[in-house]
């Protein structure tokens, strides 16, 4: 906090200060200014420009001249502008910087409208889109703000609720059974051979934080149907991770058509990078699913035995939520055949026990987010480069090691 009391303060000379005053203030009002400072003393330059605009506040004098006053107090002339203007006086430089004309604004505010209408509701990010088309160059990250308070008869923000808030909640038997489960079938488990699995979504114009839409101000105490039928990119990505902190090749995807051509161009190699597969959709299913292990697990777990000079006798775990499409009964046989155990997470029980969930995917949205700002209309095959790369950056040794610590699982070290 800073201080308006100068740091090297001399003795105050009551001489100069009468002297350099006399032919400026009232003699009366002087000399009680005087024998005022020779009573109580005179601690400060900030204590005697006090009592001198104590004085002019009152009536009893003119301010004299800040230069006077500086040479009579023996103290800088900025000293007595923030004594005179009060603590929270700042100068503030003005400057206003307009990127759409009125009419440009109009006619953007109309688009708004007609998008609201239309699909019920808009977001910052699609307000920032329109502008910078509109103006021919991108727009602030948070130039939205002024645009909706400019607007706010006409448009208004509501908040959609946060998905945990309609989650069922973990049982609370679920869990010290989870764990014993956990414990026993875990003994003699390499780190490098436990690993757990976990689907991660990604869209286009959504973000880790709490979403907030626009809409007609007239609707914003109403309840409103959030649809989630939109036309944006949209990206399902299978990661999985190991105790010892190796991370395996992403798993991905992709709506047909899947055009490898177009994402070595976009720097994504297939089956080095990332393991691209096509769908109708971007939802794991039970195929999908089981050709998973197939092209990314059973490899993994084939590479970490014989780096360790292990065989196939030694068993792998697989920890994975108990979503119905990673029980189908292919993939519990080809989980068998392989000697990789699958061990479930208790219903409802990802926000607390799954690993990845809580130390890695809000990071890889970051990271995803910051690498995609002012890029919202990137192709499929960049933003699936894009979070490869962001992927890579959110599983560093560390953040995976801390993340399966806060699902409760830590490395075990013994002397031998």
């Amino acid at each position: 906090m800073e201080k308006d009391v100068e740091q090297s303060q001399p003795q105050f000379d009551i001489e100069n200060f009468t002297t350099t005053l006399q032919d400026t203030v009232d003699t009366l009002e002087l000399w009680l200014i005087e024998s005022d400072l020779r009573q109580n003393g005179a601690h400060s330059s900030s204590d005697i420009l006090r009592l001198i605009k104590q004085s002019c506040d009152m009536g009893y004098m003119g301010r004299p001249k800040a230069t006077l006053l500086a040479e009579a107090v023996d103290c800088s002339p900025p000293l007595i502008v923030k004594i005179w203007n009060g603590p929270q006086y700042q100068k503030k430089e003005i400057k206003e910087t307009r990127l759409l004309t009125p009419s440009q604004e109009e006619a953007l505010l109309a688009r708004v409208l007609y998008i609201i209408d239309t699909t019920g509701f808009i977001i910052a990010i699609e307000i920032r889109a329109e502008a910078s088309r509109i103006a021919g160059k991108n727009v602030g990250h948070s130039w939205h703000i002024g645009f909706l308070d400019r607007n706010d008869e006409a448009i208004g923000t509501i908040q959609t609720d946060k998905r945990e808030e309609t989650r069922m909640k973990v049982s609370k038997e679920d869990v010290p059974y989870y764990e014993s489960v956990l414990e026993n079938e875990n003994k003699n488990i390499p780190a490098e051979l436990f690993v757990n699995a976990d689907e991660v979504g990604y869209q286009q114009l959504s973000d880790t934080r709490r979403r907030s839409i626009i809409v007609r101000k007239k609707d914003i105490n109403k309840y409103l149907h959030n649809p989630v039928d939109r036309s944006e990119t949209r990206v399902s990505i299978t990661q999985c991770a190991a105790l010892s902190s190796d991370s395996l090749i992403p798993f991905v995807i992709v709506k047909k058509p899947l055009r490898i051509q177009e994402h070595h161009i976009a720097e994504t190699r297939d089956g080095i990078d990332a393991i691209l597969v096509e769908s109708e959709g971007t939802t794991m299913t039970g195929s999908l699913f089981c050709n998973w292990p197939h092209s990314d697990c059973v490899p993994f777990a084939d590479k970490q035995r014989q780096k360790l000079g292990l065989d196939i006798r030694t068993s792998a775990v697989l920890q994975i939520d108990n979503c119905r499409s990673h029980l189908t009964a292919d993939a519990l046989q080809i989980c068998a055949l392989n000697n990789i155990k699958m061990i479930t997470l208790p219903p409802n029980s990802t926000q607390f026990l799954q690993p990845l969930d809580l130390g890695i995917f809000e990071s890889f949205k970051q990271y995803q987010q910051t690498l995609r700002r002012h890029n919202m209309h990137d192709t499929t095959e960049k933003v699936i480069n894009i979070a490869v790369s962001a992927l890579q950056q959110a599983l560093a040794p560390d953040n995976v090691i801390k993340s399966f610590a806060e699902g409760c699982i830590t490395r075990k070290v013994t002397n031998d």
